[in-house]
């Protein structure tokens, strides 16, 4: 009998030992109720760290992107303005609205707005677009017009533009927003100005 009681307890004892044994991932080899759940923490923060360098990753490529392009980012910035005046100015005034001259304008604005897009790098390339657009402002060429030359105003005085090296999510993504209602729009009003 005291055989059997010293056989069970050497048997405990070195199962024991098998269950305290180094888990890897687990502080001291402790298994213990939380050692799951600080594997998974430790996971976590894996990810996060690396998410985390991956973003900064990004940000960097992107300054640099924008240093590289600074003197065209400078001159389509100017351009475009300059274009939206013109376009706003050629409807307004005139006994009859040239068309033909808003088209041609829009165009520009167009091929502007993407090289900006490219320059800027405003966004991952998988990241989706948005767009707040209503298709009731978008029926005719003075509505277009209108909402373009509130979408331009509102893209130039992006704090992006006071400087560069800002990559804030929110910041950049109210630019990247009007970035593309400008290009949407400006394609719109040079359709619509074909056939008016």
């Amino acid at each position: 009998m005291k055989s059997l009681v010293l056989m069970v307890g050497i048997l405990l004892f070195s199962v024991g030992n098998i269950f305290t044994q180094d888990v890897p991932g687990v502080a001291n080899g402790s298994v213990g109720r939380n050692s799951r759940d600080d594997y998974d923490n430790g996971i976590r923060m894996r990810s996060i760290q690396l998410e985390r360098a991956k973003r900064e990753n990004y940000r960097q490529r992107v300054i640099e992107i924008r240093k590289m392009n600074y003197a065209q980012i400078k001159k389509d910035f100017e351009l475009l303005q300059k274009l939206q005046s013109e376009i706003v100015k050629t409807y307004v005034t005139g006994k009859e609205i040239n068309y033909k001259r808003i088209g041609e304008l829009a165009s520009k604005v167009s091929e502007c707005a993407k090289r900006l897009d490219a320059n800027l790098s405003l966004y991952e390339e998988d990241q989706p677009s948005k767009s707040k657009l209503k298709e009731s402002e978008l029926q005719d060429i003075k509505n277009i017009i209108v909402v373009l030359d509130k979408s331009v105003g509102n893209f130039v005085t992006s704090p992006i533009f006071q400087n560069l090296n800002v990559i804030e999510t929110k910041t950049t993504e109210n630019a990247e927003t009007e970035l593309r209602n400008i290009i949407r729009l400006s394609f719109l009003l040079e359709q619509k100005s074909k056939v008016p």
